[in-house]
């Protein structure tokens, strides 16, 4: 009984923490805002994350259409290799994939700094300045996240068609204008304002967490790597949760 009890309370501590990190972060929307730090962080989220989240969902467009093009050769419906890059790219692929990559990014090098912050006690300075952390630090970085994260989310699915469609015609010499009208005749409004819907919701749900775990980093330079360490681990496990649960309501 010891044991158990030994394993549970640590985690209802850490979820009763989490859960007023969130409220704190999100309270720290209301007044005033420091509108130069979120500009700041949109640059970091956003344009720096562009190279990794353009060159990895390139390839991976690309590994859709080699793929389903040799699964629909085999029914003889390899013109319709379009609608599969689509249904998979726009569904599920481009929102998890651009998530994650920011988040490998951008939340990772977040929450390595909030942790050195913490560490040199410069997130006490702040509050012996009266400055609130959460309005001055993590609700900047979490508007950006949110801001970002849709406009993310469409690069990422136009660079998957993109290579898609390179792959398709010069690879398998397929008919271009087919191949385009195949993956917008399965591309709706729906399917853009759910991808939409979904990365906005990784982004509120996720960087948050990212952000909690460097803010109470503790334990010198190891307890940063550990905090670096689980903003990962946990960003990740939020993603595809929150995903599973929106997909479920969605479609």
């Amino acid at each position: 009984m010891s044991a158990a009890v030994a394993i549970v309370s640590p985690f209802f501590f850490e979820v009763g923490n989490l859960s007023v990190f969130y409220a704190r972060t999100y309270s720290a929307f209301t007044g005033r805002m420091f509108w130069g730090e979120v500009i700041k962080m949109m640059m970091r989220i956003g344009i720096e994350s562009l190279p990794i989240v353009i060159s990895v969902t390139a390839f991976v467009g690309l590994n859709i259409v080699v793929q389903g093009y040799q699964m629909m050769r085999l029914l003889g419906a390899q013109d319709m290799v379009g609608m599969f890059l689509a249904m998979a790219a726009v569904r599920e692929l481009a929102p998890i994939l651009a998530a994650a990559l920011v988040g490998a990014k951008a939340g990772c090098g977040m929450a390595s700094e909030l942790g050195t912050m913490r560490i040199r006690e410069q997130i006490d300075a702040l509050e012996v300045m009266s400055v609130d952390p959460y309005r001055f630090l993590i609700a900047p970085r979490v508007i950006a996240a949110i801001a970002m994260g849709p406009l993310i989310t469409i690069v990422a699915l136009w660079s998957c068609i993109a290579a898609g469609y390179l792959a398709a015609v010069y690879q398998f010499d397929l008919n271009g204008s087919l191949f385009l009208s195949e993956v917008f005749r399965f591309i709706t409004p729906r399917d853009l304002l759910n991808v939409l819907l979904k990365s906005g919701a990784f982004a509120a749900v996720c960087f948050p967490i990212v952000c909690y775990a460097g803010f109470y980093a503790e334990g010198g330079a190891r307890g940063v790597g550990d905090a670096t360490n689980r903003a990962i681990v946990w960003g990740a496990i939020g993603i595809v949760t929150i995903n599973a649960v929106l997909t479920a309501i969605m479609y």
